[in-house]
């Protein structure tokens, strides 16, 4: 447990003249974090912090956009998770 720092770079997977738009979520037990649409030409980068328990959840999905076509709709996703640091690191 405890508190977990998530960050996020997500850009899209085709180039723009190929490229469907899509929209990108982050979830956490089942609460949104964040949503956002992206079109064919946006990315994201985003950070945020956890206060995580044994047995937590987050979850990254892409979804089909606006147009709700899932053509093309593909995203380039580059994440970390930094874990707290176990107990005797920090008091050592």
């Amino acid at each position: 447990g405890g508190v977990h720092t998530v960050k996020v770079a997500v850009s899209p997977h085709f180039h723009p003249r190929f490229a469907g738009d899509t929209d990108f979520h982050v979830t956490t037990n089942g609460t949104v974090a964040i949503s956002r649409f992206l079109d064919t030409r946006s990315g994201l980068d985003w950070s945020a912090s956890f206060r995580l328990s044994e047995g937590d959840t987050i979850d990254f999905c892409v979804g089909r956009g606006m147009d709700q076509d899932g053509y093309a709709s593909g995203l380039k996703i580059q994440l970390s998770i930094e874990a707290p640091k176990p107990q005797e690191e920090r008091e050592g």
